[in-house]
């Protein structure tokens, strides 16, 4: 990939402290359709401590 826009995306997590898979789609959609080439998911503010060890977490079909 010969990417000119590479951008990290906050990670938005929901009243409850799960992540919000609907607010974060609509971020990434923003983001692409603002002319973004590549997102860094779990970007530079370190929210990647906010996931415990042996959390899982569901994908797009629902599935663990």
């Amino acid at each position: 990939m010969d990417a000119k826009y590479i951008t990290p995306a906050v990670t938005a997590f929901d009243h409850e402290g799960r992540v919000d898979m609907e607010a974060n789609k609509r971020i990434y959609q923003w983001l692409i359709e603002g002319g973004m080439d590549g997102i860094l998911i779990l970007g530079s503010i370190g929210e990647f401590f906010c996931h415990p060890h042996g959390r899982e977490e569901t994908n797009d079909s629902g599935s663990s």
